[in-house]
């Protein structure tokens, strides 16, 4: 929980749910397998809507919903990662 706790100074925090090639990489090639898709909608979004839109997109629903306290998110789990 120290950990946690160390990251509450009001910075924002980013994760991924793919594993990295090296510590820091932001980019495509960077990624070493996708696990994952993720969408972030960071302001006037409820999870409400979040899902309608997924929906009215004819996507399959979500693997997870998260409400991240400045937006909502939405994660397909992939069944094959590549």
């Amino acid at each position: 929980m120290s950990f946690v706790s160390s990251m509450m100074t009001g910075a924002n925090v980013y994760y991924g749910f793919n594993p990295r090639r090296a510590t820091g990489g932001t980019q495509a090639e960077d990624v070493a397998l996708a696990r994952a898709l993720c969408v972030d909608i960071d302001r006037g979004v409820s999870t409400e809507q979040l899902l309608e839109r997924v929906g009215a997109a004819g996507l399959p629903e979500p693997s997870a919903v998260i409400a991240s306290g400045g937006g909502v998110q939405a994660v397909w789990r992939l069944d094959r990662p590549d």
